[in-house]
């Protein structure tokens, strides 16, 4: 009896411990990371040291710093040996090329850090921002910004103990907003989707392999586009392209004159939306008619339609799905017929889209004998 009384006391004991350790108020899971903080004092912006660059690669000779922040991830494989940062406002990033694999273990996404620029090197290369070790190529007879040596990143690049949330630092912007100021900083590109070309294909397709890599477009509503580019390397290669319309994020480059943007992770690409019509109007006004009505508005010779009607109907034919006629041309039908259409520039219509065409100011004329609606 009395061993069993000291057993349930001992019970009692522990459970009354335990729930006094996580109490709501007071628990907080301690951090796995030991890590002393470090602070050093900043003495010069991001945006002095991009306003002082060029195109010429120069030692940087006084004593400044620089705080950013990390936002590439080389986990995936998109990212090699070269780490990008950006200001905590996201108003200006750089990058900085480091002869060290699985960077992600020691610079995560969101790390404050601090840059000891002086006897490094600065570059701006295709307009954005390089610092680093000096580099010359015989073969070329051109000096770059070359690897800062594993051996010596420590002394350049100082980890603190900082993390910000990434949205936090993520741009949030409109293919159209795209600047040179955004250059290797995080964005977040809102209503896009990959080209119709890129649908069926995998992110990284073999057969369009260029330097490495595969380009596809990503554009908007506008037509607006820039170029998505997934490394050979990266473990999500064999993803196939998403259909869908939403948010890309990412880090944005630029080769040439060519804004790139590259994801760092799978999670980066949220395209779960309805995919969008590219090219075509969100909503088309006036009074609905049918095909019949239209053919009978014709005059015998050019007509020009000053009603404000539309028509409705599927398209049955195309440029684009027939190698015999421009991409200028279609065919629509609807219940009472069907007409033809030339447009004043190639189209995207394809066979099958259900479509809505105002036809105000539109002019009706006969080619051969084939009544045309020119749009």
């Amino acid at each position: 009896m009395k061993t069993t009384i000291q057993y349930l006391v001992s019970i009692l004991l522990f459970i009354s411990i335990f729930y006094s350790c996580v109490h709501d108020d007071d628990y907080e899971i301690p951090s796995i990371e030991n890590c002393s903080e470090v602070v050093i004092p900043v003495t010069k912006t991001v945006q002095e040291i991009y306003d002082t660059s060029t195109s010429t690669v120069t030692q940087y000779t006084l004593q400044d710093v620089l705080e950013a922040y990390v936002i590439s991830n080389d986990q995936a494989g998109n990212f090699f040996k070269r780490l990008h940062f950006q200001t905590l406002d996201g108003s200006r990033g750089f990058s900085i090329p480091i002869d060290l694999s699985d960077s992600y273990t020691i610079f995560n996404s969101g790390r404050k850090v601090y840059i000891q620029l002086q006897n490094n090197y600065i570059q701006l290369h295709f307009d954005g921002l390089e610092i680093g070790n000096y580099f010359f190529d015989d073969a070329t007879q051109l000096a770059s910004i070359g690897k800062i040596p594993a051996a010596n990143y420590k002394n350049i690049i100082i980890k603190t103990c900082t993390v910000v949330e990434e949205d936090k630092l993520t741009n949030k912007i409109t293919l159209s907003e795209i600047t040179d100021a955004h250059l290797n900083t995080l964005i977040e590109l809102k209503d896009v989707q990959f080209e119709d070309a890129a649908l069926g294909k995998t992110l990284y397709d073999a057969n369009n392999d260029i330097g490495g890599a595969t380009n596809y477009t990503i554009e908007d509503i506008s037509k607006t586009s820039i170029k998505f580019r997934t490394s050979a390397f990266v473990n999500f290669g064999t993803t196939a392209v998403p259909e869908g319309n939403g948010t890309i994020r990412g880090v944005l480059t630029k080769f040439r004159n060519t804004y790139q943007l590259l994801s760092r992770t799978l999670d980066d690409i949220n395209l779960n939306g309805d995919r969008k019509r590219i090219g075509f109007a969100e909503n088309i006004t006036g009074t609905k008619i049918n095909i019949s009505e239209v053919r009978t508005l014709f005059t015998g010779t050019d007509t020009q339609l000053l009603d404000d009607v539309f028509i409705e109907g599927i398209i049955t034919m195309s440029g684009i799905d027939h190698n015999n006629m421009t991409e200028r041309n279609a065919f629509i039908q609807d219940e009472s017929g069907a007409i033809a259409l030339r447009f004043s520039a190639a189209t995207s219509l394809k066979r099958g889209y259900k479509v809505k065409i105002n036809l105000k100011d539109v002019v009706l004329g006969s080619l051969r004998g084939l009544l045309q609606a020119n749009i």
